[in-house]
């Protein structure tokens, strides 16, 4: 029982080190673009990370499409942002 618990741990924590370099990537790439401000990469990157087949699709485009993926998708994300008044 020791050694089935303790390989299904290892399972997860290589598929939770395998997530969380994908993120980094994703942010690599999407910061590489130099498209969008601060504020909107992270709500590309809360949209995207939620579901993983955007990332999928994302990394498979290649770089003449990536720009049109990301601006599509902060479009559609319909994020709240409150006019700014001085």
């Amino acid at each position: 029982m020791y050694e089935v618990a303790s390989r299904w741990m290892e399972k997860v924590a290589i598929a939770f080190d395998k997530s969380e370099d994908r993120s980094q990537r994703l942010f690599a790439e999407i910061e590489e673009l130099r498209l969008l401000t601060p504020t909107e990469t992270i709500d590309v990157l809360e949209v995207m990370c939620k579901d993983q087949h955007k990332i999928d699709v994302f990394m498979g485009l290649p770089e003449s499409l990536k720009r049109t993926y990301v601006l599509r998708i902060l479009n559609k994300s319909n994020v709240y942002r409150p006019p700014f008044s001085p």
